[in-house]
């Protein structure tokens, strides 16, 4: 059951597209906190597929179902309902890059704070996990300036 949440939770993000050249570059847009979350788990479920290690045949799942059952949702989450309360905000004219540069930190921020969330698992484990969440967040956050930007990841 635990994998069939993970398909479903997987499959909406990637068929939402990323953030679109140009259309975050004006601050005085008014910010769609739906479309902020969906890029914000798409932006997750990315750093997530790029610095996965691949489970060998017979191997537990637990970092997919960390990852895509419980980490990406939530930052999503964390996404939206900071964003209704003005946290974005907070990251205006901090980055270098300019608008997208701030929302992909607040993004990255998102998803770091995801990381967090408490997952039933040995300490030790679970700091792994969290080690390994920190490093998608990095790269989710920018892989998502890169595209708003209209670079290439990388």
């Amino acid at each position: 059951m635990r994998r069939g949440r993970c398909i479903a939770v997987l499959i909406p993000v990637l068929a939402c597209a990323g953030p679109r050249g140009g259309a975050l570059s004006s601050p005085s847009m008014a910010i769609d906190c739906e479309t902020l979350r969906d890029e914000t788990v798409r932006a997750c479920v990315l750093g997530f597929q790029a610095r996965r290690e691949q489970p060998r045949d017979g191997e537990d799942v637990t970092e997919l179902e960390f990852a895509l059952g419980g980490v990406c949702p939530y930052a999503g989450a964390i996404a939206w309902s900071g964003c209704h309360r003005g946290a974005l905000e907070r990251f205006r004219s901090h980055n270098a890059l300019g608008a997208c540069g701030d929302r992909g930190d607040y993004v990255e921020a998102s998803i770091e704070t995801s990381c967090m969330r408490p997952f039933d698992l040995p300490l030790g484990q679970w700091n792994d996990l969290v080690r390994k969440c920190f490093q998608w967040a990095e790269v989710g956050g920018q892989d998502y300036t890169s595209s708003c930007l209209g670079r290439p990841v990388g």
